[in-house]
């Protein structure tokens, strides 16, 4: 099933544009450098599995196994759960759609830096250090598979539906864009066509969920 041609800036592109520009830099405060088009291709690559929405188009969506524990584009759970719930309730209350591309990347930059953190020294996620250390890589493979490990940390990982849903992005992404008298219509991203089984995406408990002391 195709992406329909008049998507509005498709959720795949617009997370790309997000992650490779000034945008992640600005909203971290700096802390966040902008991405390599192949470790941000990587990361969303890991959504699309993580979410099960091949064009990104679901984000705000609960895990369908695993008691329902994960919830949102990067399937937030356990002691990431919370905090994702809390920012999704004060969002709806704002008239902010949480199923937004804007709201999900939001979020994650805002946990990534320790605005959601319980308490000093008990870092959600940024002490895996995983945007820092594959943010910047230039293997598609590499940074797919780091980020799965790093900052996902799936208990059952299904790498190769990771690469390959990267793989996709990567190439819609780069594809040459048809030059027209008027403004051109983006490439259609084309999710693949198979039957999507139901999988747990796998969480992290007690020691893992917590960096510092």
């Amino acid at each position: 099933l195709d992406m329909p041609s008049n998507y509005p800036v498709s959720n795949i592109r617009r997370a790309h544009n997000f992650l490779t520009g000034d945008e992640i830099f600005e909203r971290s405060g700096g802390a966040i450098k902008p991405m390599t088009p192949e470790a941000a291709s990587g990361l969303i690559g890991n959504w699309i599995v993580e979410t099960g929405s091949d064009d990104l188009s679901n984000l705000d969506v609960v895990e369908k196994d695993n008691n329902q524990a994960g919830r949102g584009l990067s399937q937030w759970s356990h002691s990431r759960r919370g905090p994702y719930d809390a920012a999704r309730d004060a969002a709806i209350k704002s008239g902010i759609d949480p199923n937004s591309m804007d709201f999900q990347l939001g979020y994650a930059v805002d946990e990534y830096t320790g605005q959601h953190d319980p308490a000093p020294g008990k870092s959600l996620i940024g002490w895996t250090k995983a945007f820092e250390t594959h943010g910047q890589s230039t293997d598609l493979n590499s940074a797919t598979t780091g980020f799965q490990n790093d900052y996902f940390r799936p208990s059952t990982p299904h790498a190769d539906r990771r690469l390959e849903a990267a793989q996709r992005v990567h190439s819609y992404i780069t594809a040459p864009q048809p030059v027209q008298s008027t403004t051109p219509t983006p490439k259609p991203f084309e999710p693949i066509q198979q039957q999507r089984p139901i999988f747990q995406s796998g969480r992290m408990g007690g020691r893992a969920a917590f960096g510092g002391s």
